[in-house]
């Protein structure tokens, strides 16, 4: 791992230097930090690029055209997507799950019929689902975990049958960081005729993902925990799903005529993507993939599993902490391999729960010692519930973090037992 490679890759990032060491950052789950290419593209756009895209027919709006249709090509090869017209701008992955749920959900799904989600769902993809099921009457299934937090795949292949019509569930844990099997989950539902939806919103920022070799329906994402900027997201899906869906929302833009009595909807993308969108944030997304793909994924990726380590062995140290992925456990030796093989099944996010001081009475201390974490339920609280814990607090380093911020966090968490215990 090259420390130097590090340094110069957190330097590209203003707030950090801003605050020089001031705050440990570790709330990358949550949202990351943008590198200053990034905010400049966003600025760039608004101060000498802006005009509305496909409308204008003079040089401006063209010239924006192009360059938003340009970020639909980056985005589709950064995901091996076969087509750009399979990636369908959203504002996050919220609203990408909440397309399928809507124009496919409401269009292919029957009281008869069977959606399958595991219990570790972030709302965001198990909300939609249950009004779903309050509108059309399906049964929705939610599937345990095993010990080792994935998705217990015998259970889940006992849930299938012929009237499973989807399987909705996330590639990587936002609490826990595990790498669920997508290819197996596919290969069961495939047996059965089901669709695929995958949640991809933590595993985006950390693995490099090929849609097209996981063999999924669907896949939704966000930018902004990936460098990007807020308020941009990406539903892919397979052509001739999308084109068999109806529209999401009316407006402009997604259709090709409209008369006082009825209309005609535009080929995908644009038939989801009424309105004006994000011009913008889209070319700033483009900007933090041509950002990342300058870097070498193997040393950050190696290098996060390093502080992750450093974590996870720290808080080994305190007797009334309890990790929630408590299967991922402390070696004796650590070496290049051993951090490897981790990483294949695991991103670095750890959540834990103190048995004396409540997740938020932490977290307010930890904040005042220059420490930023989340705590709460993490917008997971059928997870806190299937684990029996009320909250919890959540540490997701980066690649733009170091060991210094690790060490700082169990500093203050030392602290915080001398001032409260």
């Amino acid at each position: 791992m090259d420390s130097r490679q590090i340094e110069d890759f957190r330097a590209c990032f203003p707030l950090i230097s801003h605050y020089d060491g001031a705050i440990a950052f570790l709330d990358s789950a949550a949202s990351s930090q943008k590198p200053s290419c990034v905010i400049d593209r966003v600025s760039d756009y608004y101060s000498r690029e802006h005009a509305n895209i496909h409308r204008g027919l003079y040089s401006l709006s063209e010239k924006a055209t192009a360059a938003f249709e340009g970020a639909r090509s980056s985005v589709a090869s950064f995901i091996g997507a076969s087509d750009p017209r399979e990636v369908i701008f959203t504002k996050g992955c919220t609203e990408a799950i909440n397309i399928v749920a809507s124009a496919w959900g409401r269009k292919f799904l029957t009281s008869d019929d069977e959606v399958i989600v595991t219990v570790a769902e972030h709302h965001a993809n198990m909300v939609p689902w249950l009004m779903l099921q309050q509108q059309i009457g399906f049964t929705l299934h939610h599937i345990p975990l095993t010990l080792s937090c994935t998705i217990d795949l015998d259970a889940f292949r006992s849930r299938l049958n012929e009237r499973t019509k989807l399987v909705a569930t996330h590639h990587v844990s936002n609490v826990l960081g595990m790498v669920q099997p997508i290819r197996a989950i596919v290969a069961a539902a495939q047996e059965v005729g089901a669709r695929v939806l995958i949640d991809g919103a933590q595993a985006v920022p950390h693995l490099s993902i090929n849609v097209v070799e996981l063999g999924v329906d669907f896949y939704a994402f966000s930018a902004h925990k990936m460098v990007g900027p807020t308020g941009v997201g990406v539903l892919w899906g397979r052509q001739d799903i999308l084109e068999g869906m109806g529209p999401y929302e009316g407006g402009g833009d997604m259709i090709i005529t409209v008369s006082q009595t009825g209309f005609e909807t535009a080929d995908i993308p644009h038939k989801f993507e009424a309105g004006t969108p994000n011009i913008a944030g889209v070319l700033g997304f483009e900007a933090a993939i041509q950002f990342m793909k300058s870097w070498d994924h193997q040393m950050l990726r190696t290098h996060e599993q390093h502080l992750a380590r450093k974590l996870i062995v720290g808080l080994a140290a305190f007797s009334r902490i309890k990790l929630l992925n408590a299967q991922i456990m402390v070696k004796e030796e650590w070496n290049q391999q051993s951090c490897r093989d981790l990483a294949e099944n695991w991103v670095g996010i750890v959540s834990f729960s103190h048995q004396d001081i409540h997740a938020h009475d932490l977290a307010c201390f930890l904040d005042g010692h220059g420490v930023a974490v989340r705590a709460g339920h993490h917008c997971a609280m059928p997870l806190h519930d299937y684990l029996n814990v009320g909250s919890s607090l959540r540490v997701s380093p980066y690649y733009y973090n170091n060991p210094a911020e690790i060490e700082s966090l169990l500093s203050a968490l030392q602290a915080a037992e001398e001032f409260f215990l």
